[in-house]
């Protein structure tokens, strides 16, 4: 099977459908690649990253709330992670932190309950497989980022993820965040 070509066009059929969700359009992004590649290498990767980079800066100054820059701060991490894993062939930990981090915020951002975060490996790696459906606070996973670590010895890169549980009292009740 031949190699793809990264270009332009490729970009656009690649990545096309996912700018749309922050407003772009072709011309956009053609227009704008004309301008970007006068004054560096006219290299598409490079480009593309540019383009992630502006949406992260861009959904930061234009998320009206909390949630809704934590939406778009995963959305972007989880494309950007496909890009480095799919299109480099590289692990990309590092990106599934930051895209495993905006998760865990946007969660807590959304409920009023207490909750632990759960540790789902699906057989990653002997790290990660140890910390498997282990619970913690969200503060202790997002200080100490569990996931996508160093430790992680999946040539791939991490596969884990968190699950989120409801935290409950001694009568099995619900904790609320207010409580």
């Amino acid at each position: 099977m031949p190699k793809k070509t990264l270009d332009l066009d490729w970009l656009i059929t690649e990545y096309m459908p996912f700018f749309s969700e922050f407003g772009m359009t072709e011309e956009n992004v053609r227009g704008y690649y004309e301008t970007w590649s006068k004054n560096r290498p006219a290299l598409i990767k490079d480009y593309l990253w540019f383009i992630f980079q502006s949406l992260l800066y861009e959904s930061a100054k234009q998320s009206k709330t909390e949630q809704e820059l934590y939406k778009y701060q995963n959305m972007i991490y989880m494309e950007m992670l496909w890009f480095r894993r799919k299109v480099e062939k590289v692990k990309a930990n590092e990106i599934l932190q930051l895209a495993l981090a905006s998760l865990v915020r946007k969660t807590i951002s959304e409920t009023n309950l207490q909750l632990k975060v759960e540790i789902i490996s699906g057989n990653c790696c002997p790290y990660c497989d140890n910390l498997n459906q282990q619970m913690f606070f969200s503060e202790d996973v997002l200080k100490n980022q569990y996931l996508g670590s160093r430790d992680c010895t999946n040539p791939k890169g991490c596969h884990c993820t968190y699950a989120f549980v409801p935290m409950r009292d001694e009568d099995a009740k619900l904790l609320s965040s207010f409580s």
